[in-house]
This record gives structure tokens, C-alpha cells and sequence, in this order.
């Protein structure tokens, strides 16, 4: 929370604490591995949703200084893979299919994705699903 604290002081980002809802910027969404939303801080993965590509250069480097203990990726519109380019874990996408594919092929913390926002998450969850043996 501290960290996440900060992150929005460093980026002045105006956030309530109230209902600890941010204001403008990104939107930070605690989920499982179905992509289901879960209370703020009762998981590891944090998908953290950007669509204002002017501040995915900050934000990167500010997971990167802040979050080093991290598994993080980073998941840009294919648009955008280029401007990118020099960054490790970066993954781009050209359809919302591809977002949720990257997800699961690879470890994470964090899931910084530009371009959408957290209605896609309603996407993954009207897919149908699998049944697994996975408890």
C-alpha cells in the first residue's frame, strides 16, 4: 500500500483514500488466475490498466525502481512495440484475445497494460471455461 502510496504521489495522480479509488489515471485490479477481481491486496497479480500511453514511460520506470522484486510485464498496443523496444517483458497486442493469452503464458506480479481499461476483465469472464482438476 505504502509503495502504491507513493507511485500516485511520484505520478500526482489525486486518488481518495476513502474508497481508495484513483482519479483520472490508471486503474489498479487485484485478480486471479481466471481474471476474476479480487479485494485490493488479497493477491499476488496485480493488473494494472493505462490507457493514456503518455505516462507508460513513467510508470514503467517507476515499477521497475519500486518493484524490483517483481515478476513484471508490460502489454502495449502492437502500435506502440516499437517506442518500447529497448524494455525487457515487453509484449504487444493487437486484439483483446491477445491481452489475456500473454497473461497466462507468463509469470507475473504485475501486468502493466496500456491502451484498455478494466472493462476487458468482463470478456474473460463471459468466455467459456475449461474445466480443470485445479483446486
Amino acid at each position: 500500500l505504502e509503495e502504491l502510496l507513493h507511485l500516485l504521489k511520484t505520478l500526482k495522480i489525486n486518488y481518495r483514500l476513502r474508497k481508495f479509488t484513483q482519479i483520472d489515471h490508471f486503474q489498479a485490479v487485484f485478480t486471479n488466475k481466471n481474471f476474476e477481481q479480487k479485494e485490493f491486496g488479497s493477491s499476488d497479480k496485480v493488473l494494472i490498466f493505462e490507457k493514456n500511453a503518455e505516462l507508460i514511460v513513467s510508470e514503467i520506470n517507476f515499477l521497475q525502481k519500486n518493484a524490483n522484486w517483481a515478476d513484471i510485464i508490460y502489454i502495449l498496443p502492437q502500435t506502440l512495440l516499437e517506442e518500447f523496444s529497448t524494455y525487457n517483458n515487453v509484449y504487444a497486442y493487437k486484439k483483446t484475445q491477445d491481452i489475456f493469452d500473454i497473461l497466462k503464458t507468463n509469470k507475473f506480479h504485475f501486468a502493466l497494460i496500456a491502451g484498455v481499461d478494466k472493462s476487458i476483465l468482463s470478456q474473460a469472464q463471459t468466455a467459456p471455461r475449461q474445466l480443470t482438476l485445479d483446486f
